[in-house]
C-alpha cells in the first residue's frame, strides 16, 4: 500500500522496528530495534509503531511462507511552523 516512511516530531531521529507479516500481508509483529535506533522516545516510537501496525500493508500469495520478517526504517521530521495571521501583526 501507500506509505510514508516519516512522521511529524520535535526532533529528527532515525527509528527502526522489526517486523513479522503474515501470509495475509499483515503486519503482526512490531517492536523497536533500539540498537540500530537514534531516539527511544516513546511517544514517538508509539506514534510510529501505530502508523506502521494500523497502516502497512504488503501484497498477499499463496506461495508466500507463513511469517516473513524484516524492517522499517521511520525518518522523524520537524513540522513545519505554520504563521496564522494575529490582529496584533505589524502590517505587510
Amino acid at each position: 500500500t501507500e506509505f510514508s516512511y516519516t512522521i511529524e516530531h520535535s526532533k529528527e531521529a532515525t527509528l527502526v522496528f522489526d517486523i513479522r507479516v503474515n501470509k495475509a500481508g499483515k503486519v503482526t509483529s512490531c517492536v523497536l530495534n533500539e540498537e540500530r535506533s537514534t531516539s527511544t522516545s516513546y511517544p514517538v516510537m508509539m506514534k510510529a509503531k501505530n502508523k506502521i501496525m494500523n497502516s502497512l500493508k504488503f501484497k498477499t500469495g499463496i506461495g508466500y511462507p507463513e511469517f516473513h520478517q524484516g524492517y522499517v526504517q521511520i525518518k522523524t521530521v520537524k513540522a513545519e511552523q505554520k504563521h496564522t495571521p494575529s490582529p496584533f501583526d505589524p502590517p505587510l
